[in-house]
């Protein structure tokens, strides 16, 4: 079996997309009783290091997360961010992310 690699990394990036999921009431598929969901706020964010104005980032990763309403009020398409993201054998996964300070 390989080796399960994983690492956190906190990189600069930029906000490519945001959108919300609506609140859903509870229901009922197959007498599985589903719990109401509140609204959820979600950004879509590209990182990378190594950026240039000719090449973009050498190595990126895009990657979801999901934020309270205030940030999300805040993040526009193409904001500077840092973010923060565990890296593993399976992918990357969202941890945090954060307006840049200029």
């Amino acid at each position: 079996m390989a080796e399960v690699f994983k690492t956190t990394l906190i990189q600069d990036g930029i906000v490519l997309s945001k959108y919300i999921k609506e609140a859903t009431p509870e229901f009922n598929i197959e007498g599985r009783n589903i719990a109401a969901q509140p609204k959820r706020f979600y950004v879509k964010v590209a990182t990378g290091t190594g950026f240039s104005q000719e090449d973009g980032y050498s190595q990126m990763f895009v990657t979801e997360f999901k934020i309270q309403e205030a940030l999300y009020a805040k993040l526009k398409y193409g904001v500077s961010i840092v973010a923060e993201i565990e890296v593993s054998n399976y992918g990357a996964k969202g941890i945090s992310v954060n307006l840049k300070n200029r």
